[in-house]
């Protein structure tokens, strides 16, 4: 009844990004509702390709603390959270 969608995900679907955008714009050519789950860590140019696309972004932030973040997976978190930042300046017309 919802009309359903697609979630890409799994480790993290950004590191296919060519595949990934190419898939996004056929299902989104379709009408498909689009959802990425990412930790947000990879290259904004890789968003680039997908924000025509993608309805929603998942983010899945293992700590807001950067030093804790880093404890926790090795990485700080000032990418991801400088794309998150990025993606809530910009207006979706879908």
């Amino acid at each position: 009844q919802s009309g359903g969608g697609v979630t890409f995900s799994g480790g993290e679907c950004m590191q296919q990004i060519d595949f990934l955008a190419d898939i996004m714009a056929q299902l989104h050519e379709k009408g498909i509702h689009l959802a990425v789950d990412t930790a947000g860590s990879q290259p904004w140019e890789k968003f680039e390709k997908i924000l025509p696309y993608a309805d929603i972004y998942l983010y899945d932030i293992k700590a807001a603390n950067s030093d804790v973040h880093k404890q926790l997976t090795g990485v700080p978190n000032e990418r991801i959270l400088e794309n998150l930042k990025k993606q809530t300046r910009i207006t979706y017309k879908h």
